[in-house]
């Protein structure tokens, strides 16, 4: 994952979490919204390129 995002996600959430934007402002609904992105992709990267275990990975 890009550091960018990751940094992006995470001020969102701190910024939420401590107060300088709101619980429910367009930027916390911003934040939710790269956070599910996030989320959604990282379960079709599963579902595509599978889990992989130790075991499999030595294989390879």
């Amino acid at each position: 994952m890009n550091a960018n995002r990751t940094t992006s996600i995470i001020a969102g959430y701190f910024a939420v979490m401590f107060g300088p934007i709101g619980q429910y402002s367009a930027l916390a609904g911003l934040a939710a919204v790269l956070v599910a992105v996030f989320e959604f992709s990282l379960g079709i990267y599963q579902v595509v390129k599978g889990f992989r275990t130790p075991e499999m990975a030595k294989q390879l």
